[in-house]
């Protein structure tokens, strides 16, 4: 759900977090400018991958897209193990959730598309903000390819 067309939002900046994976290699590489997030989930814990680019009080944005500003991009590689589950989202998402509900939400088996619909209901139960929500899998060894 979108909020536009409000004056206080003039001069706002855009977020990107972004992920690519070398599915042969068995890494990925993460791309984050802004306060939207990066999450792994290994093992049925939940850790961030990316860190929060704003101020806590304020909510303002120190880190983003446009706006002519100066932007540093985080990148962030790691492995990837079998069953990882790789959560991509803003902070419409990870500013109303906790890691916990946002564990509990996608850590169990299921669907990437499944576990993206149990994560969105549960931001928009709560949030007053924009909700986006990616969610990859990596499939166990032997079984299914990335690309099915």
């Amino acid at each position: 759900r979108l909020r536009t067309g409000q004056k206080e939002y003039y001069g706002m900046g855009c977020t990107l977090t972004s992920l690519l994976v070398d599915p042969e290699a068995r890494r990925a590489i993460v791309y984050q400018v802004g306060d939207s997030m990066a999450y792994l989930v290994r093992n049925g814990v939940i850790s961030p991958i990316t860190t929060p680019q704003q101020e806590r009080e304020s909510g303002k944005l120190t880190n983003h897209l446009g706006l002519g500003e100066k932007m540093a991009i985080e990148r962030v590689r790691f492995v990837l193990e079998p069953s990882d589950a790789i959560i991509l989202c803003t902070d419409g998402v990870s500013g109303y959730l906790s890691t916990e509900e946002m564990l509990a939400a996608v850590g169990q088996d299921g669907e990437p598309a499944d576990r993206v619909d149990v994560l969105m209901e549960a931001a928009l139960a709560k949030s007053e903000d924009n909700v986006t929500v990616v969610v990859a899998v990596v499939p166990p060894l032997g079984g299914d390819s990335w690309e099915d």
